[in-house]
């Protein structure tokens, strides 16, 4: 293994974004939008609901996020018996800019692009996701978004056009994300991760690269990262091989 802690040497190291850098706070956001229309009682159902919601309303052809955000927050709304009203969606979607990263992940991604290209593969738009990048403070070399892709992921068109776009040969490169979703644990679990600032799990989602906390690790599967060389490691293997890079190197 090379002094980088990685077996084979990646031409790219690509990431998702929401969720797994950018600290995702789409069900946060819906609950301080609709206020008192959603009751207390409904609130942890109509967020599992929501998620699976917007999952489903990704896996067609592509939208705008917008579109996206609009269609799925109606339907849940509609399955709880709560009104929707006219620019409930677009309150949501504007607060996406401000959405910031988990603790942690700048400084790990700045120490990470010393040594490799950093790409992002986003299901966020070209609206938003300069300033998400922004907001990470890292050097990305390439952002690819799902407007750009036509296609949200876990949609193949997605990956396929990250290839395209990199110029990788999907024949000697690994070219499906890795995740797993994982199980939703208790209400009294996810208020203490709150309290503790901790990130929570959601459909698909990945820890942050330098966010894997011990009292998360046994219902959250490990993130992993696309490697542009025929190979995808998780996330924790790229925090030992931060830490092995810091205790070599000389303090600058």
């Amino acid at each position: 293994m090379g002094s980088s802690g990685f077996e084979v040497q990646p031409k790219f190291i690509s990431f998702d974004m929401n969720g797994t850098l950018i600290h995702y706070r789409q069900d946060e956001t819906v609950r301080k939008v609709l206020g008192d229309r959603l009751p207390a009682a409904l609130a942890d159902d109509f967020e599992l609901a929501g998620e699976q919601i917007r999952f489903d309303e990704c896996m067609g052809e592509w939208r705008s996020m917008h579109e996206v955000i609009e269609a799925a927050l109606r339907r849940t709304m509609a399955r709880f018996g709560l009104d929707y009203r006219e620019g409930d969606a677009r309150a949501v979607y504007d607060q996406i800019p401000r959405w910031t990263p988990y603790p942690g992940v700048p400084e790990a991604l700045r120490r990470l692009a010393e040594a490799y290209p950093l790409v992002i593969l986003t299901n966020t738009d070209d609206v938003h996701a300069p300033s998400l990048v922004e907001n990470l403070q890292a050097p990305f070399d390439v952002v690819i978004t799902a407007e750009q892709a036509r296609a949200y992921k876990p949609r193949l068109r997605a990956f396929d056009h990250m290839v395209e776009t990199l110029g990788v040969d999907p024949t000697s490169s690994c070219t499906s994300h890795r995740a797993r979703r994982p199980v939703r644990p208790p209400a009294s679990v996810r208020r203490r991760d709150q309290e503790q600032g901790l990130p929570r799990p959601r459909l698909g989602a990945r820890p942050a690269v330098a966010q894997l906390h011990p009292d998360q690790r046994h219902r959250r599967a490990a993130g992993a990262l696309r490697l542009g060389a025929s190979m995808t490691v998780p996330a924790f293997t790229v925090v030992r091989a931060l830490r092995a890079q810091s205790r070599t190197r000389p303090d600058h």
